[in-house]
């Protein structure tokens, strides 16, 4: 079986956005907002608790990772419904089929499915 030129092509252009934003290491959000931000929720949590530079990092860099993991899915879910971008349901389906999460307010992908059709007279 084989996909046609444009298909792999429009996948490659995909993945190829996503790498693009996701390179060098060079990231386009402000790790003191996101590292204030870790701080409050971990204060939410428990509020004797703190977090070292060092673990600020680790859990930034973990944070960063499982995005890029969740888009490039993502990435594949929306070529294979032939979008030309990611949509919510492709990042639903990545969650729930990689990683087992439910993304609060949107339903269940399993609700959505359609039952059985029923038997034929």
């Amino acid at each position: 079986m084989s996909f046609g030129g444009k298909r792999i092509n429009k996948m490659q252009g995909l993945k190829a956005r996503v790498e693009a934003e996701n390179s060098g290491g060079d990231h386009d959000f402000d790790s003191e907002d996101h590292g204030r931000r870790l701080r409050e929720v971990l204060a939410e949590v428990d509020p004797e608790l703190s977090l070292t530079s060092e673990g600020e990092e680790v859990v930034l860099q973990m944070a960063d990772e499982f995005v890029e993991r969740v888009t490039r899915r993502a990435a594949e879910y929306a070529d294979h419904r032939g979008a030309d971008a990611i949509g919510a349901v492709d990042v639903q389906l990545a969650l729930e089929r990689g990683w087992g999460l439910e993304v609060p307010g949107l339903p269940a992908r399993s609700a959505q499915r359609p039952a059985a059709l029923p038997e034929p007279f």
